[in-house]
């Protein structure tokens, strides 16, 4: 599932909606499975967002620009 940044709030609610879904225990064994399955292809998703984005992170230390990874950009 292929998630845009632009998404990513609503697609994260989604989530969190079948997470409490799941808590609740108060659905049938094939509903489960179906949200199960829907949860897991959005966390991949979301997850893939925020690699995506991380990438783009710069951050400022020791008088040099770096990346989240640590490395020396020019």
């Amino acid at each position: 599932m292929e998630i845009k940044l632009k998404d990513y709030e609503k697609n994260l609610n989604r989530l969190v909606e079948i997470v409490n879904r799941l808590d609740s225990n108060n659905i049938s064994l094939e509903e489960s499975i179906k949200l199960y399955d829907e949860g897991t292809k959005l966390y991949k998703g979301l997850r893939s967002v925020l690699e995506e984005e991380r990438g783009k992170l710069k951050v400022y230390e020791d008088d040099k620009f770096k990346d989240i990874g640590g490395l020396d950009i020019d």
